[in-house]
C-alpha cells in the first residue's frame, strides 16, 4: 500500500469532502432538531471556564473537564454558537472514521482494491459512528477522537524507521491526544495506559529512556496545566472526589454486558460458533478444514456476512434498539476472534488491532448515561466486516475475481451506506420528531442557534424561557432552569449560579452531599428566580410527562421548594419561583 499511499489520501480528503458537501446538503446539522437536555451541557461548562469559572472547584463535574475547554472554540467561531458546535462534533466523527478505516485496511496487506476499500470501510465505519444518535459535543466522542488520533500516530508509524528528532515528535503527539482523551472521560485513562505500556515495549530498544521520558513530560502539558490550575485553587481534592465519588464500574461495565450477551438476539448463532471452535480444537480439525471443510467455510463466511449487513440496515430501519446493535457488534467480534480458528489465517497484526478496537469500544461503554458502545459502532462493524471477507477463499464468487467488478460493488455499496445513513438521520432525530415535521427555527429567539429547527412543543418551551427572561427584566447570573436547558446560559449569556448546569443525578452521582451543601452557600445569594419545568422536558417532542421531583435523582427539589416562594407569573411550561 506504500506506493499508493498518496493516491489512497487523495480519494480519501475526496470521500471526506463528499460527505460534507451531502450532509451540507440535506441540512444535516440545522434539521437534527434540539432537545433541551444533555444537547448543551458541554457548552454550558465551557461558558463557564471562559467567565473564569475553575473547574471542580465553581462547579461540579463528574468528569475532567477537558471536552469543556476543547469545545470553548465553538465561542469564537462566525457560525451561531450551537450551530458551529455541531459541525464540530460532525468533523470529529468523520476524522475518527477515517482514521480507524485507513489502519483497519493496512492491516490486511493481503486484500486486493486496498483504496476502494478505504473509501468504503471510511464510509461505513463514519456513518455507523454517527448513526442517528446526538449530533452536539460530549465528552465520550471527544475522548473516542482524541484517542484515535494518538493511536493512529502510534500504530501507522510503527514500522517505519524514523530519525531520532521523529521518533520523539512521534512520541510526543502519542502522548499529547491519547492523554487528552482522559481529560474528556476519565475512563480513557485504560487505554492510555495500556497504549502507554506498548510504546516503552516498542521504544526500549529504538529510543534512549530519557529521550521517552521527555516526550511523555512534553505530552502530557494539559495534564501539568490542569493540575497546576487546581493546585493554585486549592481544587484538586475537590477534582479526586469528584473523580471518585461513585463509578458504577461493575454494573455498567460488567453485568450490563452480559446480560446483554444473554440476552442478544444472535445468542444461538454465538454458541454455535464457540461450540464449533471447541469442537475444531478438541478434535484437532485445523489441518484438515481446507481439504474437507472448504465449502461449510464458505457458507459459513458468507451467512455471518450476511448477518453483519441485516444488522447494519436495522440500525436505521428500527432505531429505538441503537444501543442493542451496538452490543450485538462488541459481542460479534469478540466471538469472532476467539473462533478465528474457524477462517483462514488473519494474521497476528490484525488480531492485535481487533483487540484495541475491543478494548476502546468497551471504554467508551462505561457510562451511567450511554451504557453502550454506541460511539464506536462503525469501528466495530467495520472491523467485522473486514474479518468476514478476508476470510471468504478466493474464487468463491468467480464474478468478484475481475477487479473492476469488486471495484464498482464497493462504490455502489459507499454510495448505498450514504443513503442509509440520510436516511437514518432525516427520520431519527435525537429526542425530536423526524427531520419532516420540524418547521420551527430559533434564530429570532437564540440568535446562537442559527437555522437549527425543532418541532412545537420545544419551540414553544424555548420560547417560553425567553419571554420570563424579560418579564423578569433579564436577571443576569440570577436565572436557572430547572432540570434541564443547559444550554440557555450561553444562549441568554447568563451565568448560572447553580453549581453545575444539568441538574439530573447522573450528573452528581457520588456529589450529593457536595451539592445541598453547596446550595445552602448560594441561599445566601438574594433573588434567584427558578424555573421548575412541568413537564419531563427531555420528551416533550413525543408526549408531556408531568416532572416526578420525588424521585431521587432531584435530590435538590424540596430543599429550593422550601427555601423560595412561588410568584404569580403564568406559565404553561414553568413554576416559576423566586429564591432568596
Amino acid at each position: 500500500m506504500k506506493k499508493n499511499n498518496s493516491k489512497a489520501v487523495f480519494f480519501l480528503v475526496l470521500t471526506g469532502l463528499v460527505l460534507i458537501l451531502v450532509n451540507i446538503f440535506f441540512e444535516i446539522p440545522q434539521g437534527e432538531g434540539f432537545n433541551p437536555s444533555d444537547d448543551g451541557v458541554i457548552l454550558g461548562q465551557s461558558f463557564r471556564i471562559l467567565a473564569g469559572q475553575v473547574p471542580h472547584l465553581d462547579f461540579i463535574s463528574i468528569r475532567p473537564a477537558g471536552s469543556a475547554i476543547f469545545h470553548a472554540i465553538s465561542f469564537f467561531s462566525p457560525l451561531p454558537l450551537e450551530v458551529s458546535a455541531r459541525w464540530i462534533t460532525l468533523l470529529q466523527y468523520l476524522i475518527y472514521s477515517f482514521l480507524w478505516a485507513w489502519i483497519l485496511v493496512k492491516a490486511k496487506p493481503q486484500m486486493p482494491d486496498k483504496i476502494f476499500w478505504v473509501v468504503f470501510m471510511s464510509v461505513l465505519i463514519f456513518v455507523l459512528n454517527q448513526n442517528h444518535y446526538n449530533l452536539f459535543p460530549w465528552t465520550t466522542i471527544d475522548a473516542l477522537f482524541f484517542f484515535s488520533l494518538g493511536f493512529f500516530i502510534y500504530w501507522n508509524w510503527k514500522e517505519v524507521r524514523l530519525s531520532v528528532t521523529e521518533s520523539w515528535i512521534r512520541y510526543f503527539l502519542i502522548f499529547l491526544f491519547s492523554g487528552y482523551a482522559a481529560l474528556c472521560r476519565q475512563s480513557f485513562a485504560l487505554p492510555t495506559l495500556v497504549l502507554g505500556v506498548a510504546i516503552l515495549i516498542e521504544s526500549i530498544q529504538n529510543i534512549k529512556i530519557w529521550r521517552l521520558l521527555s516526550s511523555l513530560v512534553f505530552g502530557l502539558f494539559p495534564y501539568w496545566l490542569y493540575g497546576f490550575i487546581l493546585l493554585r485553587n486549592e481544587a484538586f481534592s475537590l477534582f479526586l472526589d469528584q473523580m471518585t465519588g461513585r463509578t458504577e464500574l461493575w454494573q455498567t461495565g460488567i453485568v450490563r454486558y452480559g446480560q446483554e450477551f444473554w440476552g442478544s438476539p444472535l445468542l444461538i448463532l454465538y454458541i454455535l460458533l464457540l461450540g464449533g471452535f471447541l469442537l475444531s480444537s478438541f478434535m484437532n480439525l485445523s489441518s484438515l478444514k481446507a481439504e474437507r471443510f472448504s465449502r461449510p467455510i464458505k457458507l459459513g463466511a458468507l451467512s455471518l456476512l450476511v448477518v453483519t449487513l441485516v444488522i447494519i440496515i436495522m440500525v436505521f430501519v428500527r432505531p429505538e434498539n441503537l444501543f442493542s446493535y451496538s452490543f450485538i457488534f462488541f459481542w460479534f467480534l469478540l466471538v469472532l476472534l476467539i473462533v478465528r480458528g474457524f477462517f483462514s489465517d488473519q494474521g497476528s497484526v490484525f488480531r492485535r488491532l481487533s483487540f484495541w478496537v475491543i478494548l476502546i469500544s468497551w471504554t467508551s461503554s462505561i457510562s451511567l448515561g450511554d451504557n453502550a458502545p454506541v460511539f464506536s459502532m462503525g469501528i466495530l462493524a467495520g472491523t467485522i466486516v473486514l474479518l468476514i471477507v478476508s476470510s471468504i477463499p478466493s474464487g468463491t464468487w468467480h464474478v468478484f475475481s475481475l477487479a473492476y467488478v469488486r471495484r464498482i460493488a464497493l462504490v455502489i455499496s459507499a454510495i448505498l451506506m450514504v443513503g442509509l445513513g440520510i436516511f437514518g438521520q432525516k427520520s431519527n432525530n435525537y429526542r425530536d420528531l423526524d427531520s419532516g415535521s420540524l418547521h420551527f427555527t430559533m434564530e429570532l429567539e437564540y440568535a446562537g442557534m442559527g437555522k437549527i429547527k425543532t418541532n412545537p412543543r420545544t419551540y414553544e418551551y424555548l420560547q417560553e424561557i425567553k419571554r420570563i427572561y424579560s418579564d423578569l427584566e433579564q436577571p443576569e447570573g440570577r436565572f436557572v432552569v430547572l432540570p434541564n436547558a443547559s444550554l440557555i446560559y450561553p444562549l441568554l449569556n447568563s451565568q448560572n449560579p447553580m453549581p453545575l448546569d444539568w441538574m439530573q443525578g447522573p450528573e452528581f452521582v457520588g456529589q450529593e452531599n457536595n451539592l445541598l451543601e453547596r446550595l445552602a452557600e448560594i441561599d445566601k445569594m438574594d433573588g434567584i428566580y427558578l424555573l421548575f419545568d412541568k413537564y419531563n422536558s427531555k420528551w416533550i417532542a413525543d408526549s408531556l410527562i408531568q416532572m416526578e421531583y420525588d424521585r431521587d435523582v432531584y435530590p435538590y427539589h424540596s430543599y429550593l421548594l422550601a427555601a423560595s416562594i412561588s410568584l404569580d407569573l403564568k406559565s404553561d411550561w414553568f413554576e416559576v419561583r423566586l429564591w432568596k
